[in-house]
């Protein structure tokens, strides 16, 4: 007489917040959020670079005007 067949193990159910559509829907979406961000930040950086860029040449200008006094 054989032996009994073994049950099948079952399968846990995957959670639906860990399924890999969504894991990897969540990572797409928080990767245009932190392009975003950089994006803004590197608009600022520009912005500020242009002010110092001013800045400097207003000093340079007050610079040759006072050693002209």
């Amino acid at each position: 007489m054989p032996p009994p067949p073994l049950p099948q193990p079952t399968r846990t159910a995957v959670r639906p917040s860990l399924a890999p559509s969504n894991a990897k829907a969540r990572q797409v979406s928080h990767l245009h959020s932190q392009l975003a961000q950089l994006q803004a930040a590197l608009a600022d950086l520009e912005d500020i670079s242009r002010v110092t860029a001013v800045q400097a040449e207003n000093i340079k200008a007050l610079g040759s005007l006072n050693g002209a006094l």
